[in-house]
């Protein structure tokens, strides 16, 4: 069982995906705040209206002053993806990905130049 460790916010969603700038700007205050901490990012509660964003560690808590969620990641089949990171990519890959079913979590990390989400299905 994987347990993911992070720093939480609830974000609005909506058909514009306007949550995405909301989320960078969270990301880029955390990468400031904790530049040696090699985060990744964690999607869930994705309702309607509204999602929760953590960003953490996977088996490991980050020596960060935020209050710390504990999340369990279910176990079964997560799906890979990628794309180049940049809005419009990212935008079409997230498009493709709902269209193929709800999902319930996703992870997300930047590679360099690469955006690479996994994801598991409700």
């Amino acid at each position: 069982m994987d347990i993911f460790y992070g720093f939480e916010r609830r974000f609005p969603v909506d058909a514009d995906d306007s949550q995405m700038k909301l989320i960078g700007e969270f990301v880029s205050e955390m990468e400031k705040k904790y530049p040696d901490i090699p985060f990744k990012c964690l999607g869930y509660e994705l309702g309607d209206d509204s999602m929760l964003y953590s960003i953490g560690l996977i088996n490991k808590r980050p020596d960060i002053k935020e209050k710390i969620t504990a999340v369990v990641l279910p176990d079964g089949k997560w799906e890979n993806f990628s794309c180049p990171f940049n809005g419009r990519s990212i935008k079409k890959l997230y498009r493709e990905i709902w269209a193929a079913g709800a999902l319930d979590f996703e992870i997300e990390t930047v590679d360099g130049d690469l955006f690479k989400v996994s994801v598991h299905r409700k």
